[in-house]
Parts: structure tokens; sequence; C-alpha cells
């Protein structure tokens, strides 16, 4: 086990920011860290990390095997990136990695790794947000950890910066190293991640592998030429409920046992031709509202 969570507690006064969390993260896990903003996930990872005094409970890395050398085998980054604007890139990780109490003759590989070998010469203020979460990213690998944390990866960035980012996290999930990160981009957990952890002021409401947390509803979205006919026949079949009107098609749950061929063959058969088609199981994004949505 590369981290066992038991009843970790943290408050702010009368606020309650993490609640008696339990958890367990095992070894080659791509663990998301999901929940709305102030429901705990920053003041987690900052407990975890040394950063932030826990009010009670406790927190265990690595079996207790490194002892309380533990976070020389953690890469992590926690909120904003933090370099020197006046160096480069390969000058800002070289103070890393004496930080670290690492050796590196080149840097050569790591910034190859993060994208960033063309601009190592280039002080880190000529850098956009994107380069700068990259070389952030970099740091985290010197002395090539056993573990890699993040804090909202992509916070800010501009659609090319977080599909940058998404490439660069996947690309480490798949190397076999265990990865743990907040995020509220829900569709690069989902992307990125083999395990999701949700919480909501605190509280971890659910836990496990993605498709263990999304149920099996299936949805159909369904278009025709006539929108008020295709209506009233989804409204009498017994297999359709929660039927919405979307944005040119209808959406509605479906018996798991249903396909898209049955769909259509049954609505051809009742003089029903559908213009679009498409099936789907629930998202991340569905059940995380679900499960956050207010009482």
């Amino acid at each position: 086990m590369i981290l066992s969570i038991n009843e970790l507690s943290k408050s702010y006064g009368q606020l309650k920011a993490v609640d008696r969390l339990t958890l367990e993260v095992e070894k080659g896990t791509v663990l998301g860290i999901l929940g709305p903003n102030g429901s705990g996930k920053t003041t987690t990872l900052g407990m975890l990390l040394g950063v932030i005094k826990p009010l009670s409970g406790s927190f265990t890395w690595f079996e207790g095997q490194y002892g309380t050398a533990h976070r020389k085998y953690i890469g992590a980054t926690l909120e904003t990136p933090n370099f020197y604007s006046y160096l480069d890139a390969d000058d800002n990780l070289a103070i890393v990695s004496r930080i670290k109490g690492v050796s590196h003759e080149s840097f050569d590989a790591i910034l190859d790794q993060v994208g960033l070998l063309s601009r190592r010469k280039s002080p880190f203020k000529t850098y956009s947000l994107g380069m700068k979460q990259r070389l952030a990213i970099a740091a985290t690998l010197i002395g090539n950890p056993e573990v890699l944390v993040y804090d909202e990866p992509t916070n800010g960035l501009d659609p090319q910066g977080i599909a940058e980012i998404r490439t660069i996290l996947k690309s480490l999930a798949d190397s076999g190293k265990t990865v743990i990160m907040a995020s509220h981009i829900l569709d690069e957990v989902e992307k990125i991640c083999s395990h999701v952890a949700i919480l909501k002021r605190g509280k971890l409401l659910a836990s496990g592998p993605v498709g263990f947390i999304l149920n099996n509803d299936q949805f159909a979205e369904v278009a025709a030429p006539d929108m008020e006919k295709l209506y009233q026949w989804l409204s009498g079949k017994s297999y359709v409920s929660d039927i919405k009107s979307q944005n040119g098609f209808f959406e509605s749950k479906v018996a798991p046992e249903i396909t898209a061929v049955d769909i259509n063959k049954m609505a051809f058969e009742d003089g029903i031709i559908l213009s679009y088609l498409k099936l789907r199981t629930r998202k991340l994004e569905e059940e995380f509202i679900e499960l956050t949505k207010e009482s």
C-alpha cells in the first residue's frame, strides 16, 4: 500500500475543511480527488505533504518503510508553481535538485518529457502559464520519485494548455507511477485516472475505480424529423424514463438490456425514422453532480 489515511481531519475555526477522511491508495493507482471549491482537496494534499498540520487522524506513506524520509520519494506541486522569475529552466531545476539532495548532470530527459527542451534557456518570467505548469511537473520528476502529487494541474489554462498537461499526465500515469491529482475538471480525471475519490465539505462521498463509481445507467440520444411524434413514442415505452429535451434531440434513460439496434428497429416498426441515435453510459460529470448536489 502506497498511502493509508485514517480519520484525517482539519478545521479552521468552525469550518471543517476535512472531516474524518479515510482512504487507501495502492501502488500504480492514478487517483483523482474531485470536489467543488471548498471541498477540502488542497487541505487534504497539504496535510499529506506535511505542509498543513492535521487536527486529528493519521496517514502513512509506503507502509512506513521510509520513516520520516518518505517525502524524498514523493514529487509534488501544491497550488501555484513557484520558481525564480529571472532564472531559466535548467537553473531553477538545479535549485530543486539541490533541495532534494539529488545529483543531476543533465535535465535533458525531464525537459524533453514535459516539452520544454527548446525553451530551457528562457527565463521563467517569459513562460506562458502552461509552460510554468510544465516546469512544475518537471520539478516533481527530479529524483525519479515513486509517487507524484498534483494540485489542480490544469487550473487556469486555455484548451491548448489543458491538452498539453493532459498528455504529460497521461504518459506519467501510463509509466506505472502512482499519481494523485486534485482537480475539478471532471473530463480530465475521467480520461487520466484509474480511481476517483469524491469530496464535499471535507467528507468523502464515494471512492473506488472510475468504472465502479459510475453506475450502469444507459442513456439514449434520439432525434427524428417529427420531434413531437418522437416524444409521444418515447413516452409510451416502458423501458424509457426521464425524457429531456436537449439541443436538437431528446435524451432519456433506457433499460440496460436495450441496444441501439432495438431502438432503431422498434421506432421504424412504429413508423418513426430516426435521424440521430446514440447510446451512452453515465458520465463521471453526471455522477459527480448527482453526488454533490445540494439536498
